[in-house]
């Protein structure tokens, strides 16, 4: 047998518990998983920005830009060490395009903000991704964008 059938072997047990109606069995937590959370979250947070700066000027339009670029360091950031994880590259989705009025956008970019800081919190954090760089600056660096948006959309408020 190879490695691929012994890895299917190996999943099978959880796989007919479930079929069973097995309720003591819990899937398992995978680290993949929120990695490719935190890439595409990262991709839509920066593509976000910068449509929603597009349609603003100003102060406003100067803060969603530098947020645009913090969201773009982190993904590139991401991009190299999913590299260096799997050995392939990691493509972003499309841009992210809004057709809404843009408390609704400040919102939506406050809840993808809220939820990477969580996801990066949940990730184990070894202090040296790329660059010296760990999951806790993307949790730092997310919820300091999720503040800035709260004060944007406090202003869009006034």
């Amino acid at each position: 047998m190879n490695q691929a059938d012994l890895d299917r072997l190996a999943s099978f047990a959880q796989v007919w518990q479930r079929v069973q109606g097995n309720a003591s069995v819990q899937e398992e937590h995978n680290e993949n998983d929120d990695f490719i959370a935190l890439l595409e979250g990262t991709n839509y947070a920066w593509s976000g920005y910068v449509a929603l700066a597009n349609a603003c000027c100003g102060s406003t339009r100067q803060q969603l830009l530098s947020l645009a670029q913090d969201a773009k360091m982190a993904f590139q950031k991401l991009q190299v060490q999913y590299f260096l994880q799997e050995g392939d590259t990691y493509v972003a989705k499309q841009d992210v395009k809004f057709a809404s009025y843009t408390p609704y956008v400040l919102r939506k970019l406050w809840q993808n903000a809220t939820n990477l800081a969580k996801i990066g919190e949940r990730m184990p954090d070894d202090g040296c991704l790329t660059y010296g760089w760990g999951f806790s600056c993307i949790k730092e660096t997310f919820l300091q964008h999720a503040c800035v948006l709260e004060q944007l959309l406090l202003q869009s408020f006034c």
